[in-house]
């Protein structure tokens, strides 16, 4: 079982809109749960750009999970040992997994007036004891000032975990002094200033890095056709010295062949720019606290391989981002791709027994791993034909598993006159039809 609580307003805010970002990534976003953190993050289509923001357990007013009878679908156990991996250093943790269509949230969130809400309850009934009508099911609940309570559920497909490792490989390097990698650290407010400063013509970034300084170039190619120009070129640059940087591995003295000039697609990267100012002109003084100092960091490494910036102005939440950039003329059809997302299916073994007759009625009730495009459902506070318990969200109820909550309300009777009623219909004598009887008798006769 799986439960986290979003109670402060800035909590509430910050979640809505880092959804709402990863949705304009992506159609699908990835939840990977453990007992320490939860990460959501989106691939886009083009499999170059990976955006993933994580949040501590302590980010949430309430944060539970419980690993037991899991189901294995989207399930990869660990045992917390560190190991050194072709993509650096990290724990091999426990952790669920799975893919939830963005669509269906950012209906929910986008809209949404955190202003005006108690609470914000995600739940997952992952527990093989869970009724299948329950299973793989996202369950959002919201309660208002007003007390009402909106409860709202869409389904998920189980995925393989896949970590997405540059960052820790491009640190661990960083790490080992190999001069291969280039750590900037700049004021979050230059890359900010310097979006909002080029037309939206732009389609192109570039980041050169040279001896002394780092430029920052926004580039719109030049379209020509019969000698004409469709699209006329632009380029907008940006110089910052050495030593207006917050941080960087770099010297003054370091020699030219060290520089480098890397690009890629500006849309992405824009998407996170925008997520990173929204949040911060949230302001709460009961939420999260939020630095305006925090640098943006940058890792870099060669053209063609993925850049990496990352930010940790927010206490307990690290927002980060991954570009593929383009590749050098010389290395032409060698692009990377980030990898896509991969169902997890455990096979099972064939049952010995007949098969079953299949109609439609038996699939809707006994369904396997939900599709994507399964539609959602609204349900508001009343009766409901959902098995879920009618109760709002009480930290209380934990102490209980919900899953056994299911199983004894489903186990009780209908009705205590069921079996007398059927009992009864028996013996009664079977009635038919003047043309009904066994032997039926021509009226022509």
């Amino acid at each position: 079982m799986f439960v986290v609580v979003l109670k402060d307003g800035k909590s509430r805010r910050i979640w809505s809109r880092t959804v709402c970002a990863l949705a304009a990534v992506s159609e699908g976003i990835k939840f990977v749960i453990s007992q320490r953190q939860l990460s959501i993050s989106a691939i886009n289509g083009a499999r170059t750009a990976h955006g993933e923001i994580v949040f501590d357990r302590d980010f949430f007013h309430d944060f539970y999970v419980d690993f037991d009878h899991v189901l294995r679908d989207g399930y990869e156990a660990g045992d917390g040992m560190e190991r050194q991996h072709e993509d650096g250093h990290h724990k091999e943790i426990a952790t669920y997994s799975f893919l939830v269509n963005s669509k269906h949230l950012v209906t929910l969130f986008k809209t949404l007036d955190v202003n005006d809400l108690e609470y914000i309850c995600l739940k997952v009934y992952w527990n093989e004891a869970t009724v299948d009508a329950m299973k793989y099911k996202l369950l959002i609940e919201i309660k208002t000032k007003k007390l009402v309570v909106k409860k709202y559920q869409t389904s998920y497909q189980p995925v393989v975990r896949n970590r997405l490792l540059v960052a820790e490989e491009y640190k661990w390097q960083l790490s080992q002094n190999n001069d291969d990698i280039t750590f900037l650290k700049i004021d979050q407010v230059i890359p900010r200033q310097f979006l909002d400063m080029i037309p939206t013509a732009v389609d192109d970034f570039k980041l050169e890095v040279r001896s002394h300084k780092v430029m920052f170039s926004g580039i719109k190619k030049a379209v020509v056709k019969d000698r004409d120009y469709l699209k006329q070129p632009m380029a907008v640059t940006v110089t910052l010295g050495l030593r207006d940087l917050i941080d960087t591995n770099l010297r003054e003295e370091t020699d030219e062949s060290r520089r480098k000039s890397i690009g890629f697609r500006l849309r992405d990267f824009k998407t996170f720019m925008s997520l990173i100012s929204s949040l911060g002109s949230t302001s709460d003084e009961n939420g999260p606290d939020y630095d305006s100092d925090e640098g943006l960091s940058i890792y870099l490494k060669q053209p063609g391989d993925p850049i990496v910036f990352e930010l940790c102005n927010i206490t307990n939440v690290k927002i980060q981002f991954v570009q593929i950039t383009n590749t050098a003329s010389s290395e032409e059809g060698k692009e990377i791709k980030i990898p896509h997302h991969v169902v997890h299916e455990i096979n099972k073994a064939p049952s010995t027994a007949p098969p079953a007759k299949r109609h439609k009625k038996m699939l809707l009730m006994n369904p396997t791993i939900p599709s994507q495009e399964t539609a959602t459902q609204f349900m508001n506070s009343g009766r409901s034909s959902s098995p879920e318990p009618r109760i709002a969200y009480d930290s209380a109820l934990r102490t209980r598993s919900t899953d056994q909550l299911f199983v004894e309300e489903h186990s009780q009777p209908h009705s205590r006159g069921s079996d007398s009623s059927n009992d009864s219909h028996s013996d009664q004598p079977s009635q038919y039809g003047p043309t009904q009887q066994t032997t039926v008798k021509s009226i022509f006769d």
